[in-house]
């Protein structure tokens, strides 16, 4: 897959394999992540464990899994063997369990239920296909397929905030003639996600904001943080709107609530994005930096994020999800690059780590003003709270920002955060509330 971010282009591939016996027994799986730079991990089945190897920047780390002996499921194919008969014998929902590959490897419930039929043209051909909806409890969102009747799968479609992401069966030569024809039209994920603010922010103080969608079902749930705090109010019925009151805390004295999780093992662990046990991750974050290990965790948290704004010298959006690893001697990526490098140094530093994914606001940003735009950022586990750290910014506390969803990143590409925000892009709307203090901007 190929999008546009901001006038940049970014290349993303995934490839699943599976290696089964005869009779369906589910031997081998493999993904392989590949864009800009690539990771695979692979999985070994045996009777009663799963060997699960990472290939990270060269290096394997391997791990042992329990297969839950209380759950029987199917392996792909016979997933796949199984949907089909359904389908054929005029079932209108068919239910299995199977196994996923997609965030690591996890054993899943589907759901299939039947929309209807469709004409459509594939090959130069007329095809009937059946139009379903699939629900699975390893995946936030609805997909709807479109299966034909010799039980291929012609089409998928995943609806977003930003628009519908359709997968479709093509030759070698339609898909060509696609991408000829797609050459400088690629839909701008970056521009069609932006939230513009209606009002101005105040200069001081905290900030109210209202929060709104279009469907009254879309409204997502804002996590409370030290920093903010979000309440669902009533809706519009009529007008499909729903909406929710948030307020941003600025100074003072911090809200009253959980802020998410303690830290677990996952905070301070290696992952497929935050390789920790790599060389020049550890060399950069004990000894390049400069950061005395002695110091108190603030002081050296702070002297991270830093020192992570001032290594990374390319600073655009042609990379898409880089690990600490690559990011460390490629030194470019845009937000989501400058967190998985100083999570993995934090977590070097003994310091629970893990990333956040929200809006942060722009006076400028991609040819228009005042909007927040889509971001990533750590968040530090210091003095008992979590604390916000952004190595894309100048100043400790510079920028206004709204947390959407957290993450220990353990499941890298395919982590399910990006899947959790992805339904709320381009799908926010965003009123500031007036308060006695104005704007001095006019």
């Amino acid at each position: 897959m190929v999008v546009a971010r901001d006038g940049v282009e970014a290349r993303i591939g995934v490839r699943l394999e599976t290696v089964e016996s005869s009779t369906g027994t589910l031997l081998e799986a493999s993904r392989r992540f590949e864009g800009d730079w690539s990771n695979e991990t692979r999985w070994i089945f045996a009777r009663d464990r799963v060997e699960e190897i990472r290939i990270e920047s060269g290096a394997r780390v391997r791990r042992e899994l329990e297969l839950p002996r209380d759950r029987e499921f199917l392996a792909p194919s016979a997933a796949q063997s199984f949907f089909a008969a359904r389908r054929a014998a005029g079932a209108d929902t068919v239910r299995w369990t199977t196994v996923s590959f997609e965030q690591g490897f996890e054993i899943v419930e589907v759901r299939a239920t039947r929309l209807g039929e469709a004409a459509v043209r594939w090959d130069g051909r007329a095809v009937t296909v059946s139009r379903w909806r699939m629900e699975s409890s390893g995946n936030p969102l609805s997909i709807e397929e479109w299966w034909s009747r010799d039980d291929r799968l012609v089409e998928s479609r995943v609806s977003t905030g930003i628009g519908v992401l359709v997968a479709r069966l093509a030759t070698a030569a339609d898909a060509a003639a696609w991408r000829d024809r797609a050459q400088g039209g690629l839909p701008d994920v970056i521009a069609a996600s932006v939230v513009p603010l209606a009002g101005r922010l105040p200069v001081r103080g905290d900030i109210e904001l209202e929060v709104s969608t279009r469907d009254l079902e879309e409204l997502p749930r804002v996590p409370d943080t030290a920093g903010q705090r979000f309440e669902r109010i009533a809706g519009d019925a009529e007008g499909g709107r729903a909406m929710g009151r948030l307020i941003l805390r600025r100074g003072g004295t911090p809200f009253e609530c959980e802020n998410g999780p303690t830290p677990g093992p996952e905070h301070l662990a290696a992952g497929p994005l935050i390789e920790i046990d790599d060389d020049l991750v550890r060399t950069l974050a004990l000894k390049e930096s400069g950061v005395d290990p002695g110091a108190a965790p603030a002081v050296r948290a702070e002297g991270l994020r830093r020192f992570v704004r001032g290594w990374i010298r390319r600073k655009d959006l042609a990379t898409a999800l880089a690990g600490a690893a690559e990011v460390a001697r490629s030194r470019s990526g845009d937000c989501t690059e400058h967190a998985t490098l100083l999570a993995a140094m934090l977590r070097v530093h003994d310091i629970p780590a893990r990333i956040a994914v929200g809006l942060v606001h722009a006076d400028r940003f991609a040819g228009r003003r005042n909007v927040f735009a889509w971001h990533a950022w750590v968040q530090g586990w210091i003095d008992g709270r979590w604390v916000d750290l952004d190595a894309t910014a100048a100043g400790a506390e510079n920028g206004v920002r709204i947390a959407m969803a957290f993450s220990g990143l353990a499941g890298g590409v395919f982590d399910p955060v990006w899947i959790e925000v992805l339904p709320m892009m381009g799908a926010i709307e965003l009123e500031v509330i007036p308060t006695s203090i104005p704007d001095a901007a006019p």
